[in-house]
């Protein structure tokens, strides 16, 4: 689902307000929010090497080698497959706890502030493998023109999405 940037947010209220009226006790559909963001940061600190997280680790980084080579670590960070499998686990987790006849969305924002360690495109090349039995709706802060998706509307993502656009459906 793309949307205006500059109403970042009002989408992130109303994916709130969504997720709210979806809960109902007899309709047998429940939703997960997921911030991609605030996800990565939780991985960053649940996750490193020896005894420091790979968030201690990027900011030791980012004091002893400076701020480009502390960048080139999340990007590195966010294109590992552990992170990959730590957003998998975090839905299964959700959807474990409930059941078996519940139809899940999983509802993904945030990739306007993630940007630019991981975009749209690379994020559903790599997790489209854990989409299993449930919907992923991932909200876009840009445009979508002639198959291609546009960042904030300036920035051309080249990828071609089999993703199914939306805007265009509702």
């Amino acid at each position: 689902y793309t949307y205006d940037p500059e109403k970042e947010y009002g989408l992130r209220k109303g994916i709130k307000k969504l997720k709210e009226r979806l809960i109902r006790p007899n309709n047998f559909v429940d939703s997960l929010v997921i911030n991609i963001y605030e996800s990565f940061i939780e991985f960053l600190k649940s996750d490193g090497f020896i005894d420091e997280t790979y968030l201690d680790l990027f900011f030791k980084k980012e004091d002893e080698e400076g701020h480009f080579a502390a960048l080139e670590l999340l990007k590195e960070k966010v294109g590992d497959t552990k992170f990959f499998k730590y957003l998998h686990e975090k839905i299964e987790t959700h959807r474990n706890t409930l059941s078996r006849n519940k139809k899940v969305f999983v509802f993904v924002h945030g990739f306007g502030t993630i940007y630019p360690f991981i975009r749209v495109s690379r994020f559903l090349n790599n997790f489209e493998q854990y989409i299993l039995n449930y919907k992923m709706i991932v909200f876009y802060p840009g445009t979508y023109k002639e198959n291609h998706y546009v960042l904030f509307n300036e920035i051309n993502d080249k990828h071609l999405y089999r993703a199914t656009h939306l805007n265009e459906v509702i």
